[in-house]
């Protein structure tokens, strides 16, 4: 244990180390990202991994974001609590890969210091009914601050709050989403209206989160 790991259990005054995994997974695995008794999700992979290396955690696991059924994810980050050093480490299960390992100060409210979420919607092209004129017109519509009410499902409709930043272009055939936050199903539902002018939500296994990005405060 080096200093800096000495200094954070100091200060906090805890005998626990907090840790962000920086993972990569293909949705497609998984039949949900939350834990569920009905079928393979990604946390319960993650937690497998994890009892493989004889780590307990402390409560749950938190995630920079979650993404739906058949989402991948080029980099996304869960959070736990251990009163384990980790050192050595296997990284890697079915469909799930652990790209970095950082610790860092325990209990944070995690998913509150993320700023920005990156995502890349891939769409076949033989699928997109509309012209690059038209795409481009769109992303320009619905990018910037607003309510984006419309654009997510009936769960995302009982939010209080549906104003989100967001920005979105379309480069070599793919769409490019970076936001403040995102409403349930709004990536997939704001790419069907952009390429094919319908309101319908897109399947998730064309689209991936590219990377997350974490506040100053952390």
């Amino acid at each position: 244990m080096n200093e800096v790991d000495k200094l954070i259990r100091d200060f906090e005054n805890t005998n626990y180390f907090g840790y962000l995994f920086f993972v990569e997974y293909d949705g497609k695995k998984f039949d949900s990202f939350d834990e569920n008794p009905e079928g393979k999700s990604l946390k319960s992979e993650f937690r497998k991994l994890l009892e493989m290396n004889g780590l307990k955690i402390f409560k749950g696991i938190q995630q920079a974001g979650r993404t739906d059924k058949d989402v991948s994810a080029k980099e996304n980050i869960l959070y736990i609590n251990s009163k384990k050093y980790i050192e050595n480490f296997h990284k890697e299960i079915d469909g799930l890969k652990i790209r970095k390992i950082v610790r860092t100060v325990p209990f944070l409210e995690f998913p509150q210091m993320v700023s920005k979420r990156f995502y890349i919607y891939e769409y076949p092209q033989n699928l997109i009914e509309n012209d690059e004129e038209k795409i481009k017109s769109n992303c320009e519509k619905l990018s910037g601050k607003k309510n984006f009410k419309k654009y997510t499902s009936k769960k995302g409709e009982k939010l209080k709050n549906h104003i989100r930043e967001v920005f979105v272009r379309f480069e070599n055939g793919k769409l490019y989403f970076e936001g403040d936050g995102f409403l349930p199903q709004q990536v997939r539902i704001m790419s069907n209206f952009i390429l094919n002018n319908k309101m319908k939500s897109l399947p998730g296994e064309y689209l991936t989160l590219e990377k997350v990005e974490m506040s100053e405060e952390l």
